[in-house]
């Protein structure tokens, strides 16, 4: 079980939603994924992928959440190259046919149902920016 998804989900909040600006809980959200990216680095670097040596739900489970990645670090952060092996992985299994779309296969009808949560997000985030 990770903790991916509450910390990165704090991180947005407080970066992104929250009245009130508390630089400190955004900086402790996104230190966290950044430290749970760390341990999936470490276990990718010496396997293919994260249980049983085949693709399985547990690899899945993190593309959502990687995929808003850009979203809350912005340019301050470079996912291949701070955790290599886990972009590798994360590309290799967003590759995968028919799963892992764009907001294009969304419109045109392509995308997986379990994917077009993430499209949603995106939307709602980008559309929910402190000014």
């Amino acid at each position: 079980m990770s903790g991916q998804g509450p910390y990165m989900g704090q991180a947005f909040w407080f970066s992104r939603s929250h009245a009130e600006q508390i630089p400190s809980a955004v900086e402790r959200y996104k230190n966290e994924t950044k430290r749970h990216l760390g341990v999936l680095e470490s276990v990718l670097l010496k396997q293919e992928w994260l249980v049983g040596g085949k693709l399985t739900i547990a690899d899945i489970i993190f593309v959502p959440w990687n995929n808003l990645l850009d979203l809350l670090y912005g340019t301050e952060f470079n996912f291949e190259q701070e955790f290599p092996a886990t972009f590798k992985w994360h590309s290799r299994v967003t590759a995968l046919p028919g799963n892992f779309g764009d907001e294009q296969q969304l419109e045109d009808g392509h995308l997986a149902s379990s994917n077009v949560a993430t499209v949603q997000i995106r939307r709602q985030v980008e559309d929910s920016r402190l000014d």
